[in-house]
């Protein structure tokens, strides 16, 4: 498959994270894309993992309380991003409207905003979320109706907030717990997934309109077969301010010293740009 559009691809390693360049043979005539340059400048990046991903409160999986001085130190240690994995279903209310609570709102708005003062590009998303998504098959409309609540406040809320702040749709989307196996119908449901969260962004005025957009492959696996399927999604959506994401998870031991202050990088991540 040769999707027509370039697009650029996220590759998250377990342990810390560190800017891979394209590769020599990867080179193409066509000039640089803004989303090509935007990745490779927010390399080395930190995930604030067992944080506000965890099912319980913020401190619940171990972690303390992040403060502003952590993430100035992460800044002052020359990481240029920070992922902020976040859970949400825990923090909404009932349908119809699914309301985020005020309280929790405000704080992920704190850490977004010391994580903008101190220079670093912000990723948010909806991570263990993916608890209830998988149920889509059996529960489409409650799924869908929930998916897009969630996504419909977030975006509204910092909608006026630069493009330094991403949005990743959902983190390893699965739909059931089998994470090997590729269906139509598994490739049909994460599709329209993405495109909802597209359109409900990019309709939810202020810079929402320009801000990079973080999609994944099914279970952000890299197989073929799944990122052949995520590039159609991303050819269909005609957007050059788009992110593919996949997850690889190794060792790199040379790197052990930056688990020194804080266990929470246990899941952190290389950036890899990739164009096709």
């Amino acid at each position: 498959m040769k999707p027509k559009r370039l697009f650029v691809m996220i590759c998250m390693l377990l342990l810390a994270v560190t800017v891979t360049a394209l590769p020599a043979h990867a080179e193409t005539k066509e000039k640089k894309s803004a989303m090509q340059a935007y990745v490779e400048a927010i390399g080395p990046g930190w995930n604030l993992g067992n944080t506000f991903e965890a099912t319980g409160e913020e401190t619940s999986w171990g972690n303390p309380s992040t403060t502003r001085a952590f993430i100035k130190q992460i800044a002052a240690e020359g990481y240029k991003s920070i992922r902020i994995p976040i859970t949400w279903k825990h923090r909404m209310g009932d349908a119809p409207d699914y309301v985020i609570q005020k309280e929790f709102m405000a704080r992920i708005q704190e850490v977004v905003d010391w994580s903008l003062a101190a220079d670093l590009h912000v990723m948010i998303n909806l991570h263990h979320d993916t608890g209830w998504v998988l149920n889509m098959e059996t529960e489409h409309d409650d799924v869908v109706a929930r998916f897009n609540a969630a996504w419909t406040q977030i975006a509204g809320h910092f909608k006026d907030y630069p493009d330094t702040l991403m949005f990743e749709s959902l983190n390893e989307p699965r739909f059931s717990e089998d994470w090997s196996k590729d269906t139509p119908g598994y490739f049909a449901m994460l599709d329209e997934l993405n495109v909802s969260f597209h359109a409900i962004v990019r309709h939810s005025g202020g810079n929402n309109n320009k801000r990079p957009l973080v999609l994944s492959t099914l279970t952000a696996a890299p197989t073929q077969a799944r990122l052949d399927e995520l590039a159609k999604t991303i050819t269909k959506l005609n957007d050059d301010r788009l992110i593919a994401t996949f997850h690889y998870y190794g060792y790199r031991p040379g790197l052990r010293h930056l688990h020194r202050q804080r266990d929470s990088c246990y899941r952190g991540g290389i950036w890899s740009a990739w164009v096709r």
